[in-house]
Formats: structure tokens, C-alpha cells, sequence
């Protein structure tokens, strides 16, 4: 093996490592010490529904030694989140990235509730450097017509900077459930096309049947509102 190839192996290598994403749960959780620091979240009013937690984070060192181009390296993904708070276990520094909650509560053949909420440190919606006023958490409300849920709340704060505190932020579900008709009748036109397809001429109620089992007849949109953001 000469050594051209031996670099590029080495190289390959290095890029490989340098991109590793580290899962937050895994790696930190249960694990204190002072290098170590947690971001609460605390729901309010989330009883009955189903929530789940998405998080996706870069160190600002590494984003302002890549000329400002987002590369994730902290991750975490968890769909089971129970009670009125989850802790999500960071390293010390100063991060910059996005939180996303997303909860649902359905009801078979009847309705599917839907709430969707991000929180971005540090960087746009496109992850591009975002530059806020120092006690800004900008907000912002968000439409796409044929998303679930069609309306959503989004906020825009400073870098996180987890080197001296930990940070909570708290969140509630609105107490008012708006239908969302573009999605409602899509799916039921989803629904109804491919009972009355040839192939399905025998069972024509099945597809209508099993899509709203487990999807619900109406598509309903619930706001998730920003409280606060504070240290802990």
C-alpha cells in the first residue's frame, strides 16, 4: 500500500469522525458533572396527548470555524415523552440549532389532533446564522395549507449558552382545536378514490375504514404557545 493511499484512507477516515453526529441520550444522560448541562422543557397542559421531541444542535466553535455552515452533531429523537417536562442532556458551551416538538392526540374514526412547535438558537429556519437582539426570543407564526397542522409556532432566539446555567424553557397547548378543511378533505378524497378503484371494487368501504381507524375523519390543528425562556 503506498502512501497516497494510505492518505486518502487516513483523510476518508478523519471526515468520518469529524461528521459523527452524537446522540444526546446516549451519551450524556444520567451523567453529572460539572462538564455537563440539561435543557428542561416544561409542558404545560399537555395531558392526553401523545408528545415527541426532536433536537438538533452544532457547538457555535465548530459552526464559526466552517465559515457559518450548519453541520448537526447532536441529536436527539425521542417519541415517548411522559409527564409535565423532559430534560435534554447537553455538554457544556454554547450551541446553536433547533428544538421541535410535535404532539397528537386521536381518536379513531373521529379525530386527529395535531400541534407542531420549533425553537431555533442561533440560526434561521434554514439553519443560516441568525443574529437576534440580546433579550430576543423573536416569534412567529407559521401557515402551509396542506401541512399537519397547518399553523404553528416558531421562535427565534440567541445561541444557547449553556456555559454557566442550565436553561428551561416552558411551552403550553393552547385550549382551543381549530379544523384544519384543506387536510380534512384531502384525506378523505385520498380515502374515497382508492376504495372506488377496480382493483378494490369488492371491498369498497375497506380503505375508508382502515385510513380513518387510524388517522381520523377530521384533521385538527392545536397551537403550541411559547411562555419563557430563562436560566435554571
Amino acid at each position: 500500500m503506498n502512501n497516497i493511499t494510505i492518505f486518502i484512507i487516513a483523510l476518508f477516515l478523519f471526515s468520518c469522525s469529524s461528521n459523527e453526529i452524537k446522540d444526546l441520550k446516549n451519551i450524556y444522560s444520567g451523567i453529572k458533572t460539572d462538564e455537563n448541562r440539561f435543557v428542561r422543557i416544561k409542558l404545560n397542559n399537555f395531558k392526553d396527548f401523545k408528545t415527541k421531541i426532536i433536537v438538533n444542535f452544532q457547538d457555535y466553535e465548530s459552526f464559526a470555524a466552517e465559515n457559518f455552515k450548519y453541520e448537526q452533531k447532536f441529536d436527539l429523537n425521542q417519541s415517548d415523552v411522559n409527564g409535565d417536562y423532559i430534560d435534554v442532556p447537553m455538554p457544556k458551551g454554547i450551541f446553536i440549532g433547533s428544538i421541535t416538538l410535535i404532539t397528537k392526540n386521536h381518536t379513531p374514526f373521529y379525530k386527529n389532533i395535531t400541534g407542531f412547535y420549533q425553537i431555533f438558537f442561533g440560526v434561521d429556519s434554514n439553519y443560516s446564522l441568525y443574529n437576534a437582539s440580546k433579550h430576543d426570543c423573536r416569534s412567529e407564526i407559521r401557515k402551509n395549507a396542506f401541512q399537519i397542522p397547518k399553523t404553528y409556532n416558531t421562535n427565534f432566539c440567541n445561541s444557547l449558552d449553556l456555559s454557566n446555567s442550565n436553561k428551561i424553557i416552558t411551552v403550553s397547548l393552547d385550549q382551543i382545536e381549530k379544523i384544519n378543511p384543506e387536510s380534512t378533505i384531502l384525506l378523505l378524497y385520498t380515502s374515497i378514490s382508492i376504495g372506488t378503484a377496480k382493483y378494490l371494487s369488492q371491498y369498497p368501504y375497506a380503505p375508508f375504514l382502515i385510513i380513518h381507524t387510524f388517522l381520523g375523519i377530521t384533521q385538527n390543528d392545536i397551537l403550541i404557545n411559547f411562555e419563557n425562556y430563562s436560566n435554571l
